[in-house]
């Protein structure tokens, strides 16, 4: 679930567009993202670091999809320290 490379933290997600809320659930070394916004255009990618932004109080610049971005399968690198990361991630 976590890998480092660099000083990037790999977070293998899933993000389920279209929801009626916006949440997230961390079990098993996957992150599954559930945002509003459609599957179109880049749409649901954007919520979908914007939403991790808010939760992992870092700024958009800090996140990058590495792998994925037509998929909801996703790798995501993040420019933070992993027990960092994990911690925001169960405590929200």
């Amino acid at each position: 679930y976590r890998v480092h490379l660099n000083a990037l933290t790999v977070i293998n997600t899933v993000v389920k567009p279209g929801s009626k809320i916006e949440k997230h659930l961390y079990k098993d070394g996957l992150l599954t993202v559930y945002v509003k916004s459609p599957p179109v255009d880049g749409k649901a990618n954007e919520a979908l670091i914007a939403y991790l932004s808010k939760v992992l109080d870092t700024s958009k610049s800090t996140i990058e999809i590495i792998s994925g971005h037509t998929s909801k399968h996703k790798k995501l690198g993040i420019k933070k320290d992993a027990d960092y990361i994990l911690l925001k991630l169960l405590i929200e």
